[in-house]
């Protein structure tokens, strides 16, 4: 095989106009602000995009195994928040929290309900180009944190305040997958 049939040349690669997704455009956008998840796209610094496994079926047999996809699972999201004075990224994310559990009153939250908030949310995860369009849209349903970390303070210290939490969710769904 010659170096020009090297399916790993790079300078192969980098002249033919493919253009790399980057790990940092991208949005995240809470839906439901009107019901009291205030979070804004611009709050979130860090995430992970959308992962799952099979559990494994082990077909046992005459001196051996063989394996087959058993139930499928979405894996949770950790999220990174930057939490500015106004709008607090702290007292939205509790807000929504607490419209799963409510820690003054003990109350708890229904998971769907047209008569009542639900907790369960649904989120958009989208990684754009270089020109802000969408090139891969994530929707994920029926997300809700199941924990949150506000974070340490430190007299020593001058960086900004930031909170971290969990995201579980029912499913992720691809979207879109090519540029618009």
């Amino acid at each position: 095989m010659s170096g020009s049939d090297n399916i790993f040349d790079l300078e192969k690669i980098l002249s033919s106009g493919t253009e790399l997704k980057r790990v940092f455009r991208w949005i995240m956008s809470f839906q439901g602000s009107e019901d009291g998840v205030g979070l804004q796209s611009w709050h979130c610094k860090t995430s992970n995009r959308p992962k799952g496994s099979f559990e494994e079926v082990v077909i046992d047999s005459l001196g051996g195994k063989k394996f087959i996809g058993g139930k499928f699972s979405w894996e949770t999201i950790d999220v990174t928040l930057y939490d500015p004075l106004t709008p607090s990224a702290a007292k939205e994310l509790f807000g929504w929290f607490k419209q799963n559990y409510n820690p003054v009153d003990g109350t708890m939250g229904y998971e769907s309900n047209p008569n009542a908030t639900s907790y369960k949310k649904d989120i958009d995860l989208d990684m754009t180009g270089p020109d802000g369009s969408v090139v891969e849209g994530w929707k994920l349903e029926g997300a809700w944190p199941i924990s949150f970390d506000l974070g340490a303070l430190d007299y020593a210290g001058n960086d900004a305040v930031e909170i971290a939490f969990t995201l579980r969710y029912d499913r992720a769904t691809l979207e879109q997958a090519e540029p618009g």
